[in-house]
């Protein structure tokens, strides 16, 4: 039997969250083998009929995850999950939001897309300047956040990248070398520039990679 908090540590994104990112993975308890509708509504909805008013996104999965966009930055959103022969109107819902700031803002950084490389249109490319991840229509889906221990604020980012490991890579012009995960979490941070060979104008190029073995270089 599984307890209460366990069903709780399963659904994802948790009550209250607030993302950096609007390409989310949904992941909630279900042992039904016959489907189950994620269903989002824009905005913040404690009843049935103000979020089936709202709708945004409905989507089928066989398994209890789903990988989704929402539609935009800044937006408060509420979710739940249709095990199938279920009646919605009794499934919970759940609340999350995502954030904003000038780099996911296309008022401010906008792309135009001159030739369309249909060949890889489910592709995804960051980009260090932006400091976002895009999709191949140039629409923005993620940022790097802006916290205190990633400490690049006021320098540039450069060589940000995904990992075969699934986490992201990035060396910041603040004078350090990153590993976080989606959520932002750092996962590993180079050791401060100087300490290495006590040289004071040691610095980090601005090539970053983590190797198979699991060694950085």
């Amino acid at each position: 039997l599984s307890s209460p908090i366990v069903l709780l540590s399963q659904i994802f994104p948790r009550e209250g969250s607030k993302l950096h990112y609007r390409l989310i993975g949904f992941s909630f308890p279900s042992t039904r083998t016959d489907g189950n509708i994620i269903e989002i509504a824009d905005g913040d909805h404690n009843d049935d009929e103000s979020f089936k008013k709202n709708l945004v996104v409905s989507k089928e999965t066989k398994e209890n995850k789903v990988i989704s966009e929402v539609p935009l930055f800044g937006r408060q959103y509420t979710w739940r999950v249709v095990p199938a022969g279920t009646n919605a109107a009794k499934c919970e819902l759940h609340h999350f939001s995502t954030l904003t700031n000038s780099d996911v803002d296309t008022g401010n950084v906008r792309f135009r897309i001159t030739k369309a490389a249909e060949k890889y249109k489910n592709a995804y490319v960051f980009l260090d300047n932006s400091k976002v991840l895009y999709n191949m229509n140039g629409e923005p889906l993620w940022f790097l956040p802006r916290r205190p221990e990633l400490r690049y604020e006021e320098k540039s980012v450069r060589d940000l990248q995904l990992t075969r490991q699934g986490t992201i890579t990035f060396v910041s012009g603040g004078g350090n070398a990153y590993e976080i995960n989606y959520n932002g979490d750092v996962l590993w941070k180079a050791p401060n520039k100087g300490t290495v060979s006590g040289d004071t104008t040691e610095s980090y190029n601005h090539e970053f990679t983590r190797l198979a073995n699991g060694h950085y270089m």
